[in-house]
């Protein structure tokens, strides 16, 4: 399942202390000492997001989930080991998979890109493709988030291999693994990548109100 929410800042701005107050205290710390307002209510809400995410997927209440935070501040699920879940957010965007088989995710904004980038990232092959395609943004921006799910932008963009299957499915390989990916463009402003170790066919996207994280903090 594909989590999907879009952020509306100004009805966040209003009401940002109520669902502050509601998550504990370290990450109440975490979150406040984040410098810009809208980097607190991203972190905000994509935590809401993974919660409500895991919790309808595996149909229990969020107070039987066990989460912990590493020293890099991804959360981690303590009580649930056999499921997989990847958030990420972009702008008003935020997007949680979570699956009983590994699985990643990855958002981006569709802006300009420079032949700089297109080196670091791109293999000979995947600069010919785009050179001969016919929205080379829209295709450069799938090449980077699927490899940026395949590598996390810890190691060398060019050892993961892309190539698809037809607009929208793609083949990745990771260490002579191979992951199924699935791309979508949102609004003709952001490009939605996700990945799976099993097939994506299944997947369902799945559009979540912020004002469901607000009313279930005070129920």
């Amino acid at each position: 399942m594909i989590y999907v929410c879009e952020i509306d800042f100004y009805v966040e701005y209003l009401r940002y202390q109520d669902l502050l107050d509601s998550v504990n205290e370290n990450r109440r710390n975490v979150i406040s000492h984040l410098f810009k307002k809208d980097d607190k209510i991203r972190s905000l809400l994509s935590q809401k997001l993974m919660e409500y995410a895991i919790s309808n997927f595996l149909t229990i209440p969020v107070s039987q989930l066990v989460f912990e935070f590493n020293k890099y501040g991804k959360p981690e699920l303590l009580s649930h080991s056999n499921v997989f879940f990847n958030i990420s957010h972009c702008g008003n965007w935020l997007v949680c998979i979570v699956e009983n088989d590994p699985v990643g995710v990855d958002i981006e904004k569709l802006v300009g890109y420079t032949t700089d980038t297109i080196d670091i990232f791109c293999s000979s092959k995947e600069k010919e493709l785009l050179h001969l395609s016919g929205d080379p943004k829209n295709l450069y921006y799938k090449f980077w988030t699927l490899k940026a799910i395949g590598t996390g932008l810890f190691r060398d963009p060019k050892d993961v291999e892309v190539s698809f299957i037809n607009e929208h499915q793609s083949r990745i390989i990771l260490d002579k693994s191979y992951w199924l990916g699935r791309s979508i463009v949102i609004n003709d402003e952001y490009v939605l990548s996700s990945v799976s170790s099993s097939s994506l066919e299944y997947h369902k996207y799945i559009n979540i109100s912020a004002d469901t994280f607000y009313y279930e903090s005070i129920s």
